[in-house]
């Protein structure tokens, strides 16, 4: 049995892709409020070439007012299959078509307040397609290999969480064959 009650949810703002909510939960005798975020799924992935490049994206992220050097990524629209949004955002973000997608890992990049979710995939078998970033994204794209990517990195010239967290992912576990095959879900 769920120790755990929710009381009430309300809806507090609505914005274009999330909502801020606040639930009121009662636990044994306590009872106390949570505000957090609900937020789509989203992908990240991972498009190396066949000479094992990396194909990267360079976006202007207006929040922060800097270029952040990151892997292709994006929220998964409603009705929407996870692969299917990896193939959409790396063909919008990169020009690259995946031949091949595999499921590496998915976590709660901010689970303290939000719900959303990233899954990582390594996409193989590349080949072009057309790049067709949203109006509102200004994108450059950047090929490099495995260890430059790491060396930006270390050297802090790459601080987007889930580019950190993929990329050591792959190098550590995936193609040290640490996973033995298997994937980590949610």
């Amino acid at each position: 049995m769920n120790q755990f009650l929710k009381l009430i949810s309300n809806i507090l703002y609505k914005a274009s892709f999330f909502e801020l909510k606040e639930d009121i939960i009662k636990h044994k005798n306590i009872k106390y409020r949570r505000e957090y975020i609900v937020h789509p799924p989203a992908v990240g992935i991972i498009p190396v070439l066949p000479d094992s490049r990396i194909v990267m994206v360079e976006q202007y992220r207006d929040v922060n007012n800097l270029w952040s050097l990151e892997i292709p990524a994006g929220k998964v629209e409603k009705k929407e299959k996870l692969k299917q949004a990896c193939r959409r955002e790396l063909e919008e973000e990169t020009g690259f078509i995946p031949g091949k997608l595999t499921k590496l890992f998915g976590y709660y990049p901010t689970i303290a307040y939000s719900t959303e979710t990233i899954t990582i995939f390594l996409a193989t078998e590349l080949k072009r397609g057309k790049q067709n970033p949203e109006r509102d994204e200004f994108i450059k794209l950047k090929i490099l290999s495995l260890s430059e990517i790491l060396d930006k990195i270390y050297k802090n010239e790459i601080s987007d969480a889930k580019t950190i967290l993929a990329i050591l992912f792959y190098k550590n576990v995936f193609l040290k064959g640490k996973n033995n095959g298997k994937t980590f879900r949610l």
